[in-house]
């Protein structure tokens, strides 16, 4: 952790952790590799999105990050002393993906 500002541990990105430990490279890697057989959702759709492949929601290779922010909302095990991490991630939503739970996210295409 940080240094405490007024007695609280700052928040720090995990990827901010990684990167200092010389294992951020690796972590972006091995997150990548998953869209080769992506099954990402529960659809499994094991589209290779890695050689341009789409599956059902017609997200790219690269994820579309629509925001990411700390949050405080989770039960207390959740949360640890610095709170979890919230990302929201662009497409599925508004092509009738029953497993998101929010619709006004994706991009018209």
């Amino acid at each position: 952790m940080d240094e405490p500002q007024d007695g609280k541990e700052q928040w720090v990105p995990a990827y901010d952790r990684m990167e200092e430990e010389g294992q951020l490279a690796q972590g972006i890697e091995q997150a990548y590799s998953i869209f080769e057989n992506c099954r990402c959702c529960p659809r499994q759709c094991r589209v290779n999105r890695g050689k341009g492949g789409r599956g059902f929601c017609r997200a790219p290779y690269k994820p579309v990050v629509y925001s990411a922010h700390p949050h405080f909302g989770e039960e207390i095990p959740l949360l640890g002393y610095s709170g979890s991490s919230t990302i929201f991630f662009s497409f599925a939503e508004g092509r009738g993906c029953d497993y998101s739970k929010h619709t006004n996210l994706t991009p018209v295409l």
